[in-house]
């Protein structure tokens, strides 16, 4: 059975043991990494950043172009909702349109 190595095995430890401010870090040194797990490591940083309570620049720094991944989009939707409860009716509704959209 070969098994290829995990790029990004140590950020996603620290993520899922709670120390966030080590998994910013970590996720700040992986650079050299195919497209896919790029995106993959801004998700863990900025959930990152969300779970320490930074959600200003996680909206601050996903931008709301059609180029966004879906998976950032989402992140970002998660720190408008957390950042604002009053938001909640705009959370649903944009989730609303994601899963009526057949294209997404």
């Amino acid at each position: 059975m070969a098994s290829e190595p995990d790029d990004l095995y140590t950020l996603r430890t620290l993520f899922w043991l709670g120390n966030y401010q080590r998994a910013v870090t970590e996720g700040s040194g992986l650079t050299r990494l195919p497209e896919a797990l790029r995106i993959e490591v801004k998700e863990f940083v900025y959930r990152s950043y969300i779970a320490m309570g930074q959600h200003s620049i996680v909206l601050d720094e996903i931008k709301d172009a059609p180029g966004t991944p879906v998976s950032l989009q989402a992140v970002k939707l998660l720190a408008r909702y957390l950042s604002d409860p009053s938001a909640t009716e705009l959370v649903l509704m944009t989730l609303g349109e994601w899963l009526a959209d057949p294209s997404s």
